[in-house]
């Protein structure tokens, strides 16, 4: 499964959430986030370094999911969800929602 990954893992790092979207891939590991647009790593960044998540769900709109970061270098990153993925989006949305609360 980690050739299939967006980056790999560092020593002591563990895969938390994968969640595979209509464009893309969304990752959350126990320090990063990373999208993956094809082959190609859009954004890597600590989850320290993430400045907002936000899924957006709208009545007869795609839902999107976005991710900004704090580094005005770095992308903010948009991805359509697919209905049949919104549990997998909310699960990771969840997961780092808390983890952003929480960090200093």
């Amino acid at each position: 499964m980690d050739n299939q990954l967006p980056l790999r893992l560092r020593e002591d790092e563990q895969l938390e959430l994968v969640a595979s979207l209509e464009d893309g891939v969304v990752m959350v590991t126990t320090e990063r986030l990373a999208v993956q647009l094809g082959a190609r790593t859009v954004l890597e960044v600590e989850v320290e370094g993430v400045r907002r998540v936000e899924l957006s769900v709208e009545h007869d709109v795609p839902a999107t999911f976005s991710v900004v970061p704090y580094d005005p270098l770095r992308l903010p990153q948009v991805l359509t969800v697919p209905d049949s993925r919104l549990d997998d989006m909310l699960a990771l949305l969840g997961t780092l929602g808390r983890r952003l609360r929480h960090t200093a």
